[in-house]
């Protein structure tokens, strides 16, 4: 009898174990926070690695933004000239589900894990605007170009 008690004892209390492990498991989902921080790592990285190839109109962009201290713009809902920048995630979307958007003025930004590799890189974005001129955004495309 003592021996089956014993038994019970210790199967309850691996179960209860099992429970509480389950649970501290789906509060705390280490495996997200993982996953995360090693996508943030990879982009950081993928960004450092893309800056010696940028096109010019992709320096401007993103020299305009850095000499505003801007991470957030708006644009057309292509992107402008900003498509590339946007296509390979160093520009996102800033809209909410069911936010209403003109297709002419759509927000957009920089993720601020990539604004920190852009700020450490200002010098590879020198800005070419004299002081007082007046400055279009570089991301708008001119109706004439389209």
């Amino acid at each position: 009898m003592t021996l089956l008690a014993a038994f019970a004892a210790l199967l309850s209390g691996s179960q209860a174990l099992a429970s509480w492990g389950s649970t501290a498991y789906r509060f705390f989902p280490i495996h997200k926070w993982v996953i995360h921080w090693i996508n943030v790592r990879r982009a950081r990285r993928d960004l450092a690695g893309y800056i010696p190839h940028m096109t010019p109109k992709e320096r401007e962009i993103l020299a305009y933004l850095l000499a505003r201290n801007q991470k957030t713009f708006t644009a057309e809902s292509d992107g402008g000239h900003a498509a590339t920048l946007l296509s390979r995630g160093i520009v996102t979307l800033l809209v909410r589900p069911g936010q209403h958007v003109d297709a002419e003025r759509v927000p957009m930004g920089i993720p601020d894990s990539l604004w920190e590799v852009l700020v450490r890189h200002r010098d590879d974005f020198p800005c070419t605007v004299a002081k007082g001129e007046a400055v279009r955004h570089p991301w708008r495309v001119h109706w004439q170009e389209r």
